[in-house]
């Protein structure tokens, strides 16, 4: 009696349990899928890559759509373990080391992504139950973590964070005050005397030379001429 008991509530658990998980897929379900979308995961803890929004539904309720979030890794590593089981899914895109954020490149490879996921759907539905259970990597895929974004979906790659306001920056450009007018004015009047000063000097430099090739005595140039060799 007991052990009846028992397996009644264990069998009501599992039906909670399931009806808890909306998105669960039921034995011998149909449902249909595609990719509707992608974004740039930039969260600063992994590096930027693009992540892939795929619309899951039931064929008898395709209103009650759901979105699981995957990004091409995520794919890669459900091929290689459908490989594994001996199934055929079909042609799958291969990697790229360079430029993977090139949006030809995306949208090409958004769209074989597709058509290998549908192909992988479709298998899926067409199994019978007890095969179904083998695969259940394939709706773990489907349903995982429905309707929860990634942490920083959608920002652009390098940024920190989505609408994320900046910090006012002080200008780092000095004010012209009229001290320092008047001494920018005081360097340029400087700068024309030197100027004009700059003859007289060489002309000096020119009569200091012609007495010494002269060998004249410095007193003697007191017998010259006032401004003689003055400019």
């Amino acid at each position: 009696m007991f052990g009846c008991i028992h397996r009644l509530a264990a069998l009501g658990d599992a039906e909670r349990k399931v009806d808890d998980n909306p998105y669960d897929l039921v034995p011998g379900e149909r449902i249909a899928m595609r990719i509707v979308n992608r974004g740039v995961v930039d969260d600063s803890v992994r590096k930027a890559h693009t992540v892939y929004v795929i619309s899951v539904w039931r064929e008898t309720r395709p209103r009650e759509p759901w979105a699981v979030y995957r990004r091409y890794n995520e794919f890669s590593e459900l091929n290689d373990a459908l490989r594994r089981l001996g199934l055929n899914t079909g042609p799958f895109p291969g990697k790229k080391m360079l430029g993977v954020f090139d949006e030809t490149f995306l949208n090409k490879r958004q769209a074989a992504l597709g058509r290998w996921l549908d192909t992988v759907v479709q298998t899926y539905c067409a199994l019978q139950q007890h095969d179904r259970d083998q695969l259940s990597l394939v709706k773990v895929f489907l349903t995982r973590g429905a309707n929860e974004k990634p942490v920083g979906f959608g920002r652009k790659k390098g940024s920190s964070g989505a609408g994320a306001a900046r910090a006012p920056t002080k200008s780092t450009k000095k004010r012209v005050s009229l001290r320092d007018f008047q001494l920018l004015k005081g360097v340029s009047c400087l700068h024309t005397s030197a100027t004009r000063l700059l003859p007289c000097v060489v002309c000096v430099v020119c009569v200091v030379r012609v007495v010494m090739s002269l060998h004249v005595q410095p007193s003697h140039l007191l017998l010259l001429p006032a401004g003689c060799c003055w400019v």
